[in-house]
């Protein structure tokens, strides 16, 4: 095996972390055995000191053996210079180059290497390497351009992506002249209403985006809309979808599909006593039944699909061309994508069942195979539908954005990009190298998770990820900043670094493992500017100082939960310390209910759970929880919030600590429904499987209508406008 020395400098070279500083402080080295375990998983297999030590070396030459890198980011407010490689012996050969920028215009020229300035040289088995820089033109916009320069003896040009980027994300203009605003976040499946289908969809969204923006509300925040698998319906957390530049169907609103009003066929089927009264019930649950749903939902929309390949694609009609525009413009990753779901639904029924990709016959493995080509051919018209579902969802979407910015919001609605995706999904399927296979991304130990986290999640691996010229990263922002006013980037961190956990290991074992920071920021800049869109990064958790530099500077807005703000004496911190750019939140889908934390019933089911490790650390949450709650009071009183001691939480307490939050300095402050509803049961509980707690499938307890219509919903809205100085 190699000794540490080496191994450490194998890591490093490939942005393996050999030792961090965890959650309290401490600094914690990486075992030897979690390092060689990711350095496989990256492809660098070699353990002994001699073969680590030859892989840094094959790493440096690499990049110095390639005239150009295969990509180049530049800021706009930096130098605008890419570097050339060049042997010694070529410094006076005479270079062609060519320069396309992205709106179609072609520059042409030629350099000599030794008219450049020289940056360094280096010895690779007995050539001298001479690294220059060479200028790149003062009027290369922001945008992705292609850089071609053509040496001798090379029949084929270097080809460099030069993506010029700006400083800082979009952010609205009323932001900008120091206005804050309020917004309402909700778990779209959770939302009830008596025309869904038994789970909250984009008609509801609308009809929500309606009475948000009559109260006041400038943002709607939404979980992650992430495509999952329409043939394995029970696995369905937003978090861990099938692909993450799609939609998940199931927020199709099916009577509000333009087919629906015409298609004998499914009125035939909503009229149908047994399907009537199976949707009711499937309204009536308190939790969504993703199988049921799924079924009553994709039986509906075939006959929607039938009817559209019936009446306008065969017969060229002008919304037949809409919808071919819509594919289009998606290009080969919806094909692919959709061609994966076709494929999954055949081997489900195949096999009784559905398995992911890795289960598939080999030959079907290869998106690009003979086996798969030939399955596309005999199944045109199963793509087809698969197609017009995420037509169908990106449209009504769309409607729903529009619906928000007509009640006259100025951001309207929030997305949300998880940090990952399922192992089995499209996504994976579609980008085999760019996933890692033997490793999974996840947490180490912190006060939520003590034993870390594993979240099953394969990683990308960062250096293919440059070398892809960053194309998938690009597909994934932008697509998410589609149809919205603005993203949150769950575990933003992930643009800095990610936990890597080795295949079989303990989350505790893992490593973290470097990205292309600077390059990523600057890429969700320009796609931020384009889209004009608002970009908020979730920095909870152990947050390294470059993320806290760089994101604000960067106008990514932090995400602040208004339990986690404390001084070091325990005390929460006043409203006018909280920093500007900003979204504040009472709580989040991963934390427990307003209610459930006053009352402590979290702490009571996470002990339930047996998520913590020992009986003195459940009684330990219990104090500090008590403290907490003379801390929010206290906070309160110095504030100018008068509240009386509430061993309870009261409707008037409630709308108290709403009020306190509402006079922060962040431009933006979220309220959910579960917090004027006086609802504790919470959405997802981190660290536990569906078979322990049912994730993801908790509905809300009241309607749509009704639950604005809640007195303290209108409370809580008054608060919000009165504080943050809305019309409301």
């Amino acid at each position: 095996m190699g000794d540490r020395p080496a191994l450490d400098n194998l890591a490093r070279a490939v942005g393996v972390e050999t030792g961090y500083y965890d959650y309290r402080g401490e600094h914690r080295t990486v075992p030897a055995s979690s390092c060689r375990q990711i350095l496989a998983a990256m492809g660098y297999a070699d353990h002994d000191a001699e073969g680590q030590a030859a892989a840094v070396r094959q790493l440096a030459d690499d990049s110095r053996r390639r005239l150009l890198p295969p990509v180049c980011i530049v800021r706009d407010d930096g130098p605008r210079k890419v570097y050339l490689n060049v042997s010694e012996h070529q410094l006076d050969v005479r270079l062609h180059w060519r320069l396309w920028y992205e709106d179609g215009r072609l520059l042409t020229g030629h350099v000599r290497p030794a008219e450049l300035n020289e940056i360094s040289r280096r010895q690779i088995e007995g050539t001298t390497w001479v690294r220059c820089e060479a200028g790149l033109p003062d009027d290369l916009g922001h945008g992705y351009h292609e850089l071609v320069i053509h040496a001798p003896g090379r029949s084929e040009g270097w080809v460099c992506r030069v993506i010029v980027v700006p400083a800082q994300c979009h952010e609205p203009a009323a932001f900008i002249r120091g206005e804050r605003a309020w917004g309402i976040s909700v778990q779209l499946y959770s939302l009830r209403s008596e025309r869904n289908w038994g789970i909250g969809d984009f008609g509801d969204l609308r009809r929500l985006a309606l009475r948000a923006g009559a109260a006041g509300a400038d943002i709607i925040g939404i979980n992650p809309m992430h495509a999952t698998f329409p043939s394995h319906p029970t696995a369905f957390s937003p978090y861990r979808p099938s692909s993450r530049g799609f939609l998940n169907i199931l927020y199709i609103d099916v009577p509000g599909v333009p087919e629906a009003t015409v298609c004998p066929a499914l009125q035939a089927l909503v009229r149908d006593p047994a399907f009537s009264a199976r949707l009711q019930s499937l309204r009536s649950l308190d939790r969504v039944d993703y199988a049921a749903v799924t079924d009553v939902k994709l039986s509906a929309l075939r006959l929607l699909y039938e009817h559209f390949r019936d009446n306008h694609l065969r017969r060229a009609t002008a919304r037949a061309r809409e919808f071919q525009q819509f594919v289009t413009e998606a290009g080969p990753p919806l094909e692919t994508h959709a061609l994966f779901d076709a494929l999954h639904a055949h081997f489900a029924r195949r096999n009784g069942g559905s398995a992911g990709w890795g289960d598939w016959p080999a030959d079907y493995r290869d998106p690009c195979s003979d086996s798969v080509m030939r399955f596309a051919l005999r199944h045109r018209d199963a793509i087809d539908f698969y197609q017009y579902l995420q037509w169908i969802a990106d449209s009504q979407l769309a409607e729903a954005h529009a619906a928000a910015l007509d009640a006259g919001m100025s951001v309207g609605l929030y997305r949300d990009l998880a940090v990952g995706v399922s192992p089995d999904g499209s996504e994976t399927w579609a980008n085999q190298r760019l996933y890692v296979a033997d490793a999974t991304v996840g947490a180490p130990p912190d006060p939520l998770a003590l034993r870390g986290q594993d979240w099953g999640l394969p990683p990308l691996h960062p250096r293919r990820l440059e070398q892809q010229s960053y194309a998938e990263f690009v597909h994934l922002i932008r697509n998410n900043m589609r149809d919205c006013g603005a993203l949150r980037i769950d575990h933003v961190m992930g643009l800095l670094r990610l936990w890597w956990v080795p295949s079989g290991s303990e989350a505790t074992d893992g490593a973290y493992v470097y990205y292309p920071f600077d390059d990523l920021v600057g890429l969700v800049a320009l796609e931020s500017r384009r889209a004009g869109c608002l970009v908020i990064g979730e920095d909870l958790g152990t947050v390294p100082d470059q993320i806290r530099d760089r994101l604000p500077a960067a106008a990514i807005y932090s995400y602040r939960v208004l339990m986690f703000e404390k001084n070091e004496d325990g005390s929460f911190r006043r409203p006018a310390d909280y920093p500007r750019r900003a979204l504040a939140t009472v709580s989040t889908h991963d934390l427990p209910p307003l209610y459930s934390f006053w009352s402590g019933s979290d702490i009571r089911l996470r002990d339930q759970l047996g998520l913590y490790p020992d009986e003195e650390t459940g009684r330990q949450m219990n104090a500090a929880r008590s403290r907490d709650r003379s801390a929010v009071i206290e906070a309160l009183r110095t504030n100018g919030i008068d509240v009386a001691d509430a061993a309870a939480l009261t409707p008037d307490l409630a709308v108290a600590i709403h009020r306190f939050l509402a006079r922060s300095e962040s431009a933006v402050v979220m309220v959910q429904p579960e917090d004027w509803l006086g609802m504790t049961t919470p959405v997802n509980i981190p660290g536990t499987m569906s078979s322990a707690y049912p994730n993801w499938s908790r509905k809300l307890n009241e309607s749509v209508d009704d639950m604005f219509d809640h007195p303290t919903a209108r409370r809580v809205f008054s608060a919000m406008n009165t504080e943050r100085g809305r019309a409301g």
